[in-house]
């Protein structure tokens, strides 16, 4: 028994002992009883009044060890009860079915071994108040009335199904107050389950992945939907509904990393799904929410890498979410995943509390369009985590993000669409990420920190009125500018411009190589002066050293360095083709040519 059951367990014991005057089972008037522990049901002894039961009769069963085996053929009965001090093992053989006409009624445990066909011959209800139920035989409802037949199972008891049903039926109702396992597909192909009792529970528990159909519906607050197996065994079944206003939490049983994969989700108005660590919640349809229903995600992971971006809430088809995320625990994060070549829309609110964390996985293909109505942090630190492989991306859409900011790894791709994008944004240690600017031209009121090596595509303009920093290279890239504004820049890990303009209107303390390839340009302002657009100067590079202004606007006039300057500053002569910039120390001329060192670009 998993960790999580034998929870569930505790807390109901403790419900039942609280509870006055349940209802105990009976034999009804007109019942067979069965005398013996183990023995042959055919045998008239066995039962009173002596037996065997005539086709149709109720059965009652109130020894501790009672263990009938069936004769060939089918046995037909009315119900099948079992008293409190009951519990019954009906075993079968090659041959032999069991068909039960008005339900069953148990306080003790029922266990149905090694029979050919379990049947109920049309709806019916059964009351299990006993724990340790168990289908070894299949659940086979008629063909002609599958259609039509609906089991309602109340009570306290649990019930497992081991073996493979041959076919679907109506409905199947899990009312009782414990949890229904699948260890097999039990209630056949395409089956609805509908959980609509307090504390009632789904686990699907195979070792192997069932790939069920079967739709799920949680009408009550409480419940929870399951899954368990090997770690990285992923569980399907059908789609996922939570009624209106109920919280339904989804969870794995005794192994990490086991996955949910429901073929849909849809929330009802104010209802919330709650998903913790461990496992994912994997949604392979579409979403079908309102603004009011919440996904409330509390993964116990803040720097997740490898295996563990499986966990949280990832989506295999293209859809649309518009249900609040939150996640605003300290030490959790909403982690929302697009798997495949599909768009993950989130329209919704986030709420991350003064102390939670929001991580965005892209992967094998796919791309999160981040759009949410609102988002709430109050003082909240934490930096918005893009995470994934290399080439997916995450779009911003607007600007409510305003106090957060974001950190790009694992070579993803960052889009921003509007001004003023996040107020900082962080290339973690993995290189290969891209920043798209987007849409309008944006400015960036803190640091853009290149701790590993990525690119910049400035479509719009991008101004960077707070700092660039870190040591990773960077590349830009795209028609429009990429402005450094006034103040000092610390990054050192050089500087390549294929496309655009690259203009420095501040310092740049300890600046490495900066390469203008073709295509690229540079300009700046001087210290006191009008800014100045150079011509396209492609074929330049700038040697390391600090750059502090950039003099001059076109690449046959450049103005000398003067005694004044520090003889650590670089100044920088926009050059064209075939042209030298003069490092550090050289002479310089005053037609723009190279200095006396003849060194190359």
């Amino acid at each position: 028994m998993t960790a999580w059951r034998t929870v569930r367990l505790a807390s109901l014991a403790l419900l039942l002992a609280s509870t006055p005057g349940l209802a105990q089972v009976t034999c009804p008037g007109g019942a067979f009883t069965w005398n013996d522990g183990a023995g042959t049901w055919a045998t008239g002894t066995n039962w009173t009044p002596t037996g065997p039961p005539t086709s149709g009769a109720s059965v009652c069963f109130n020894t501790a060890n009672a263990n009938p085996t069936l004769p060939a053929g089918t046995t037909t009965v009315g119900s099948v009860n079992v008293l409190s001090t009951g519990n019954l093992t009906l075993t079968g053989g090659p041959l032999r079915n069991f068909t039960i006409n008005s339900g069953i009624n148990a306080d003790g445990p029922i266990v149905f071994n090694n029979i050919l066909n379990v049947s109920p011959s049309a709806s019916q209800a059964w009351l299990l108040n006993g724990t340790g139920n168990v289908f070894n035989s299949p659940l086979s409802v008629p063909i002609a009335t599958a259609a039509t037949t609906t089991i309602t199972v109340t009570g306290a008891g649990d019930l497992t199904f081991n073996n493979t049903a041959p076919r679907g039926f109506q409905a199947f109702n899990w009312g009782a107050a414990n949890v229904l396992s699948l260890n097999a597909n039990g209630l056949g192909a395409g089956t609805p389950i509908t959980l609509n009792g307090a504390n009632a529970d789904v686990l699907i528990g195979s070792a192997a992945a069932l790939n069920l159909d079967n739709p799920v519906t949680a009408t009550t607050t409480g419940q929870l939907v399951a899954v368990d197996g090997n770690a990285g065994v992923r569980q399907s079944f059908g789609l996922l509904t939570i009624a209106a206003g109920q919280t339904v939490e989804e969870l794995p049983g005794g192994t990490n990393n086991v996955q949910a994969q429901p073929a849909g989700l849809t929330l009802g108005a104010g209802s919330t799904l709650l998903k913790q660590t461990f496992g994912g919640i994997y949604v392979n349809g579409t979403v079908s929410d309102t603004a009011t229903s919440t996904l409330n995600l509390l993964i116990g992971l803040i720097t997740p890498t490898g295996s563990q971006l499986d966990e949280g809430l990832h989506f295999l088809t293209s859809t649309t979410v518009n249900s609040t995320i939150l996640s605003n625990a300290a030490g959790n994060s909403a982690m929302l995943g697009a798997d495949g070549a599909l768009t993950l829309t989130l329209a919704g609110a986030v709420n991350l509390g003064a102390g939670g964390r929001l991580i965005l996985i892209p992967r094998s293909g796919g791309k999160i369009v981040f759009s949410p109505s609102s988002f709430t942090a109050p003082g909240n630190t934490n930096d918005i985590q893009l995470r994934g492989t290399a080439g997916n991306s995450v779009e911003f859409t607007n600007s409510v993000v305003t106090a957060n900011g974001v950190s790009v790894f694992d070579g993803l791709t960052f889009q921003t669409d509007s001004n003023p994008p996040p107020p900082t944004v962080t290339f973690s240690t993995t290189g290969g990420a891209s920043w798209l600017v987007r849409n309008a031209a944006q400015s960036l009121s803190g640091s853009l920190a290149m701790n590993a090596a990525g690119t910049v595509d400035t479509g719009t303009n991008l101004t960077i009125t707070g700092v660039l920093a870190g040591s990773g290279a960077l590349t830009k890239v795209g028609a429009g500018s990429l402005i450094l504004g006034p103040g000092t820049h610390t990054h050192n890990g050089g500087i390549t411009v294929n496309a655009g303009t690259l203009e420095v209107d501040g310092t740049l303390t300890g600046e490495g190589a900066i390469a203008i390839n073709n295509g690229g340009g540079l300009a700046g302002e001087r210290r006191a002066g009008p800014r100045r657009h150079p011509e396209h100067q492609p074929g330049c590079r700038v040697r390391p050293g600090h750059l502090h202004a950039l003099h001059g606007n076109r690449s046959d006039h450049q103005q000398r360095p003067s005694a004044r300057d520090r003889p650590d500053q670089l100044f920088v002569r926009l050059c064209g083709q075939r042209q030298q910039c003069a490092p550090e120390g050289r002479s310089w001329s005053d037609r723009g040519r190279a200095g006396q060192d003849g060194s190359g670009q």
